[in-house]
């Protein structure tokens, strides 16, 4: 793949012009990561409210009927259900690993096997979120089928 930026004060918004020969899983994980890029899930703290970017969020939980999105260091309440994140980000980019966990794979370190069969997702901020094994092709598609 060969990256051009061309930088043109005129214009009011950012481009973006792919080529390709043939449509394939590559450039369909590329074109989810530009099309999340602007979207925004709003997360309230205390009595404040504040836009998350999708690159800011690790991954969202589900606990006693609420939602919270975890970032590097902090936690925010979200007013909406997992299914209705999962719906607005693309599977490439957040998908659901539990009943209880949507999570942003480009914030995965490693992975390892725990017993009954599931998988333990290192995070780089050091959290760890368990994958449940009916969850496993869903991540494995979501990776390019590169887990074992």
């Amino acid at each position: 793949m060969r990256v051009e930026l061309e930088q043109a004060p005129g214009i009011k918004d950012i481009e973006i012009k792919i080529r390709y020969a043939e449509k394939d899983d590559k450039l369909e994980r590329l074109l989810s990561f530009v099309e999340a890029a602007d979207q925004t899930v709003i997360g309230h703290q205390d009595d404040k409210t504040f836009p998350l970017k999708p690159d800011d969020i690790y991954y969202f939980e589900s606990v006693d009927d609420r939602v919270i999105a975890y970032t590097e260091k902090e936690t925010y309440a979200i007013k909406r259900r997992l299914y209705e994140i999962e719906s607005l980000f693309p599977p490439t980019l957040f998908v659901r690993v539990s009943i209880s966990y949507v999570l942003n794979i480009t914030k995965i370190a490693h992975f390892s096997t725990s017993l009954n069969g599931r998988i333990e997702a290192k995070l780089s901020n050091g959290d760890i979120v368990v994958i449940s094994r009916g969850y496993v092709p869903a991540l494995k598609q979501a990776l390019g089928g590169h887990l074992k």
